[in-house]
């Protein structure tokens, strides 16, 4: 018995053609991309063009973001003292990665840091106490979460009990009531006017990074968008505004192969990484030489958003 192909048709929705048509013609784009722009909400070309063409440069003042001053001032004062820093990511790649980033970046400035990602299924969702309990036997003095902590009442209370300081890098959603951290950087805090709420994990430690060194030395934490273009492509979260901006740096400058993502800083403070990328699931997919726009195989997201398995 002969298999029957199944023939499926698209029905692309026909909306508002005459902007598809003025998009299509003012931009020399193909007009099934001008109906995918026009889907997006790009209304004109000029949006549909800035949609498109996101500089770099397009990242907005990180001290705009509410406790940022505060934050930094603690990690100065830290560095400049020798006190050891403990960051705590997330398991999943925005958490993975943001970590990844601060501890880098930390550890170019001088600092002593260390850094632990909770077992998802020891631990759970969230900040442990048990890492609490063991940073302060350690004598660790400034706590940094990325991608959690927002919700982490009871054992950010502990941390401070045991004389430590808490800085929390997290953009879920808060309640009303916020954790006693000495600081807490997330944009979509009640009374932050930081301009662009769809930051992930990884992208508020960026900022954070950011600020802590100034435009002037931009050279000490710019290459690190590697590991902010994958934690929010990873997360899902709205490729728009300045989520695209540093999602695209990476892909259409730095000119890194995927062969030393897995090799680099990647491998050397996320252990999970080299067995995600070498997994037998997805060794199938065919890495591109280069890094390029449109080169990040797909096939390999699921795995790095949800790296805990393979911790």
């Amino acid at each position: 018995m002969s298999e029957s192909k199944v023939v499926r048709r698209w029905r692309i929705a026909d909306r508002e053609a005459e902007l598809v048509a003025a998009l299509s013609q003012a931009l020399g784009i193909h007009p099934l991309l001008a109906h995918l722009l026009a889907r997006r909400g790009c209304a004109t070309p000029e949006a549909a063009q800035a949609f498109l063409d996101v500089p770099a440069t397009a990242l907005h003042d990180p001290h705009a973001m509410a406790g940022m001053a505060v934050a930094v001032e603690r990690l100065q004062r830290a560095v400049s003292r020798r006190e050891p820093i403990l960051v705590c990511g997330d398991y999943d790649a925005d958490g993975v990665t943001g970590m990844a980033l601060l501890v880098i970046g930390l550890t170019r400035a001088g600092a002593e840091v260390a850094y632990a990602v909770p077992n998802r299924l020891e631990h759970g969702y969230g900040l442990p106490a048990s890492v609490v309990e063991e940073a302060a036997a350690k004598g660790v003095r400034v706590l940094v979460t990325v991608d959690h902590g927002i919700s982490a009442h009871v054992e950010v209370s502990l941390a401070r009990e045991r004389g430590l300081d808490v800085i929390i890098c997290d953009h879920h959603l808060p309640s009303p009531t916020l954790p006693p951290a000495t600081a807490i950087l997330n944009p979509r805090q009640s009374g932050c006017a930081y301009p662009f709420k769809e930051l992930s994990g990884v992208g508020i430690a960026f900022k954070l990074l950011q600020a802590f060194y100034g435009p002037e030395a931009r050279d000490e934490y710019w290459p690190l968008l590697d590991l902010v273009a994958l934690g929010t492509i990873a997360d899902l979260v709205p490729v728009v505004g300045e989520n695209r901006s540093t999602g695209r740096r990476p892909a259409t400058s730095t000119g890194r192969s995927w062969t030393s993502w897995r090799s680099g800083p990647s491998r050397t403070w996320c252990p999970w990484w080299a067995r995600t990328a070498s997994s037998s699931s997805t060794a199938s997919t065919s890495w591109p030489s280069r890094l390029g726009p449109g080169s990040a195989p797909w096939p390999k997201w699921p795995g790095f958003r949800s790296p805990g398995p393979a911790a």
